[in-house]
């Protein structure tokens, strides 16, 4: 009962477009437990990055764009990482399991992952799912082992998945896209354009 409960709640809330859900720990989905550490090493998936940089304000950051002032579990287990600490150029993949034009990004964005390694980082966003196991699947079938957090209430607000969002070295924002990617390509193309990093 408790289960079709919340896939109502998420069901409502994406077809309202707000994408906001119930306090994720209302939802009682634990994205950190002892099967996901084990399902997550055999997805060969990095460890979540160490935020470094000072938290940004819209004060020392001169009123540019922010990511949200959010601290997000490591999908599958590790540190958390706090968003506004994170330092470019990054690209930030906001995907789900049940979100039909992921899987093909999550290709695209491991490619980007491995052609700009060093130079461009990548880090996903599992957003509203409450699965966090058939996401860790999904990312192991599709070869996705740049890290991901978990964002299981949606905390993130997106008019929509699949979504881009690029900060630069500042860690600002410096490109915002919500919506299937045409071709690895355009992608290339958009890291060049906004982050400055050629291939």
């Amino acid at each position: 009962m408790i289960k079709q409960l919340v896939i109502l709640v998420m069901a409502l809330t994406l077809l309202s477009g707000c994408g906001v859900m119930a306090d994720k720990e209302d939802l009682g989905v634990k994205v950190n437990t002892p099967e996901l550490r084990a399902l997550k090493k055999t997805t060969g998936m990095e460890d979540c990055p160490k935020a470094t940089g000072p938290e940004l304000t819209a004060t020392n950051a001169s009123g540019a764009d922010l990511l949200p002032d959010l601290t997000l579990p490591c999908l599958g287990g590790g540190r958390d990482v706090e968003l506004r600490r994170l330092r470019g150029p990054m690209l930030i993949s906001l995907w789900a399991q049940w979100c039909v034009n992921c899987p093909r990004e999550l290709t695209w964005f491991q490619k980007a992952a491995d052609e700009y390694a060093g130079r461009v980082a990548v880090l996903g966003i599992n957003w509203q799912d409450t699965q966090p196991g058939a996401a860790l699947k999904m990312a192991q079938e599709r070869g996705a082992t740049f890290p991901s957090v978990a964002d299981v209430s949606g905390e993130f607000r997106s008019r929509g998945l699949p979504r881009l969002v690029m900060i630069d070295a500042a860690g600002k924002v410096v490109y915002d896209h919500a919506g299937e990617l045409k071709d690895m390509a355009t992608l290339r193309s958009l890291i060049e354009q906004h982050l400055g990093v050629a291939r």
